[in-house]
């Protein structure tokens, strides 16, 4: 989990990431393993984004208009080749 806040780590090989976060995503990458997942994180997508860490992207919304809200994609996120 990537988190700035104490966690709940029961689940089954939970780790903390909390410092470096985009090294230890690298790490983590290159271990042979499930599918790292990110919900409802903007801000650790833009993360992501930004340091080309995001092999596929899903995109589920759920379309509702309350204020000015956050971009997904905010200006100057850099883009990736797909298949």
């Amino acid at each position: 989990m990537v988190a700035t806040t104490p966690v709940d780590l029961s689940w089954k090989n939970s780790i903390l990431i909390n410092r470096d976060v985009v090294n230890e995503l690298k790490k983590l990458k290159k271990q042979d393993a499930p599918d790292l997942l990110v919900h409802g994180s903007s801000r650790l997508a833009q993360t992501l984004f930004a340091n080309h860490l995001v092999d596929v992207l899903h995109i589920w919304t759920l379309p509702i208009t309350l204020g000015k809200g956050k971009k997904l994609f905010e200006e100057g996120t850099p883009t990736q080749g797909g298949n």
